[in-house]
């Protein structure tokens, strides 16, 4: 029974490979799991996009001429670090309130999760671009322009939700060091 895991990776191949596995292992052909199995593009509330609480930051609030900032204000988060793209879940009444597509095939399953991480030829706009326009440039204290360069990369989490489970699929940024 898996309990945890994070899959971040630069390779869209290497990652649909091992994300796979994983969707195998999560929602096993033999077990109830399988027939109520659906990907949603809609994204849940509980889906973690890696925003952070800066409500509270002196700096901020005097830039902003607040004294404080409540949890519903979206000046209070810092910009994503994550692109949400899909989720993979298995429990049927969500299915329907989430605009689930059902599934009961690894490789259809496989070739619908592929052709979403896939660039839109109807876009003018790359992913990557996408990803900078939502989550920022990927620079910051740790990793800046000096330390090297950063391209899309692929990235998947269990969330647990009770007895059933999901798998979020998003675009991040990846660190190339020099």
């Amino acid at each position: 029974m898996i309990q945890s895991f994070r899959l971040s990776d630069s390779g869209k191949k290497s990652f649909l490979t091992v994300l796979r596995v994983i969707i195998e292992t999560t929602f096993p052909t033999e077990s109830t799991k399988w027939s109520q199995l659906y990907l949603t593009t809609q994204k849940d509330v509980m889906v973690r996009d890696g925003k952070k609480w800066i409500g509270s930051d002196r700096n901020l609030l005097e830039k902003l001429g607040v004294e404080s900032l409540g949890a519903s204000d979206k000046r209070g988060w810092s910009k994503p670090d994550l692109l949400f793209v899909c989720t993979i879940a298995n429990y049927r009444s969500d299915m329907k309130s989430n605009n689930g597509i059902p599934f009961n095939n690894y490789d259809k399953l496989m070739e619908k999760i592929n052709s979403l991480l896939e660039e839109d030829p109807n876009k003018k706009i790359s992913r990557f671009d996408d990803l900078k326009k939502e989550c920022g440039s990927g620079y910051n204290y740790a990793f800046n322009q000096y330390d090297g360069d950063i391209g899309l990369g692929y990235f998947a989490e269990y969330r647990p939700n009770g007895a059933w489970h999901n798998i979020d699929i998003s675009f991040c940024h990846i660190y190339y060091g020099k």
